[in-house]
Formats: C-alpha cells, sequence, structure tokens
C-alpha cells in the first residue's frame, strides 16, 4: 500500500507540473500576441497635432499642424509623416512671438512598430526614420536666428535618416517623443485622430 500510495503521490506531482507548465506557455502566448488587427488598423488616419521643437526642459516653438497615420500592410506596424511645420519662437513668457519664427521648415517620416503598452495603450517604437530641414524662406539661413546658439549642419537646409522616436497611442490620441538626431532638440508631438465627420466638413468646406 506504502508503494501504491508512492505512485499516487508521483503522479499528482507530474501533473502538478504539466499544469504548471501549461499556464506558463499561455500565459507568453497571451504576451506575445501582440496589437490586434482592429487596434492596429484603426490608428490610421489624418491627427491635429500640437507640435513643440524643445531643447532641454524649455519649448523653444509650438503651433498646430496635421500628421497623417498609415498602416504598413501585413505588418504590425505604420508610418506617421506631417511635412513642412514651421511655427513662431515663444518669448519669454512663453507666448507665440509676432515677429520670430522657426527659420527651418520640418518634414519628418517615421515607421513604428506597435506593441502592448500599459494600461491599454499602444507602444510604439520607430524603426525607420527620416528628418528634413529647409530654410523657410527659401533663402540660407543665419545663424543668429536660433536661440541658444544652436549650432546648425548647414545654413541651406539638412536631411538625415537616423531620427528615431516613442510614444504611445490609445483612444485615437498620439503623444511622440522625436529625436531628429542631428540637433540637440527633442520634437514633442501631441495629437488627436479626427473623426470621419470632422473630416466630411473639411471637404465639402474646401469645395
Amino acid at each position: 500500500m506504502r508503494i501504491t500510495s508512492l505512485k499516487n503521490l508521483s503522479a499528482l506531482f507530474i501533473m502538478f507540473a504539466l499544469a504548471m507548465n501549461l499556464t506558463t506557455a499561455c500565459s507568453k502566448s497571451d504576451d506575445n500576441e501582440g496589437v490586434s488587427e482592429a487596434v492596429v488598423n484603426s490608428m490610421a488616419g489624418t491627427y491635429k497635432a500640437t507640435i513643440a521643437p524643445t531643447m532641454g526642459n524649455k519649448k523653444m516653438a509650438e503651433g498646430p499642424h496635421t500628421i497623417y497615420i498609415e498602416r504598413v500592410a501585413g505588418t504590425q506596424q505604420v508610418r506617421m509623416h506631417y511635412e513642412n511645420f514651421n511655427a513662431p519662437f515663444l518669448d519669454g513668457n512663453s507666448k507665440p512671438s509676432e515677429t520670430a519664427r522657426m527659420p527651418f521648415d520640418m518634414t519628418v517620416d517615421l515607421t513604428f512598430v506597435a506593441t502592448p503598452g500599459e494600461n491599454g495603450a499602444v507602444a510604439l517604437k520607430s524603426i525607420k526614420g527620416y528628418f528634413k530641414a529647409v530654410p523657410h524662406n527659401g533663402n540660407s539661413v543665419d545663424p543668429k536666428q536660433l536661440p541658444g546658439g544652436i549650432a546648425i549642419p548647414n545654413p541651406n537646409g539638412f536631411e538625415t535618416d537616423k531620427a528615431t522616436a516613442e510614444g504611445t497611442w490609445k483612444d485615437n490620441k498620439l503623444v511622440l517623443r522625436i529625436l531628429p538626431n542631428v540637433l540637440p532638440v527633442v520634437v514633442n508631438v501631441e495629437a488627436a485622430k479626427q473623426q470621419n465627420r470632422q473630416l466630411h466638413h473639411h471637404k465639402l468646406n474646401q469645395k
């Protein structure tokens, strides 16, 4: 009887071990499921954004702009891009200057991998990044126009494919931190997706 009891006890231990392995495997499988197709698809659209080039903790400039998100077909990736952003510099009271503007127009094109984030958010990390700056008025930029003595690669404009970014998306709201990696600035982006009816209204107003 003692031998039978030992066999039964061993069998119970084996069943328990198998059950634990199965639970762990399922848990890991759930963690690796990624962002659902529906969520990735819903990220695509037109967004109204506030863009703020920042140096340290100080905003240098800030203004509204339109940005676009598209899904990269067949992947868990999205492309975010905007063109020719420009805004007034902020004065000492953090108010838009009436006379001084960014000397460059900024174009950004980034591809992100979408993964599950915290509290139901989608975490975004760039795998490709393009940043371009061209003189706002078409003329070579005078370095004196730049605040804080920022050194620029070329007063006639510059571009790089080394830009990086990360951020989050949740409930049709996007938050990004973009590093051009060619200037000592961070470009902060906060954006909200335009609803279809807003887009339709906008198109009607354009006719």
